[in-house]
């Protein structure tokens, strides 16, 4: 038996042009219900994307400028050589963790999936043709 991972983390991803995605617990695409939130994301207009706990923005990305927004805290990583010739891509993964027992009355086996950490962040090319990926983990 499979679980489904328990989201603490769901995304919101806004687009250049204001389509919003909100991912719920359910993660489950608005246009295809076979699908993930993630389905409805539209990679080549992502704007910003936001780790959201609530009603509380836990961490984000923002593509037009590469800064990562902590809390209250943005930032840049990209050293100070570091200029930007390619739109940025986004990078969103969960790390996660199973964990297999067998169901001794049942006699099933069972699997649960736990997510330990959420990542964020970009990729883009930089002016010397070298791929640049920059992206923060979030437990």
């Amino acid at each position: 038996m499979l679980t489904k991972p328990v989201l603490d983390l769901l995304f919101v991803a806004e687009h250049t042009d204001g389509l919003i995605v909100k991912q719920t617990q359910e993660d489950v695409s608005a246009t295809d219900p076979t699908r993930s939130a993630f389905y409805d994301v539209h990679l080549d207009r992502v704007k910003t994307l936001s780790l959201v706990r609530g009603d509380e923005t836990v961490a984000s990305v923002d593509l037009e400028t590469g800064k990562f927004t902590v809390g209250n805290v943005t930032f840049d990583t990209t050293d100070q050589s570091f200029v930007k010739d390619e739109p940025l891509k986004l990078i969103y993964f969960r790390e996660t963790q199973v964990h297999k027992g067998v169901d001794i009355e049942s006699n099933q086996v069972t699997q649960t999936h736990l997510i330990s950490r959420y990542f964020i962040g970009w990729e883009t090319t930089d002016r010397f043709g070298k791929k640049v990926k920059q992206t923060i983990a979030i437990n």
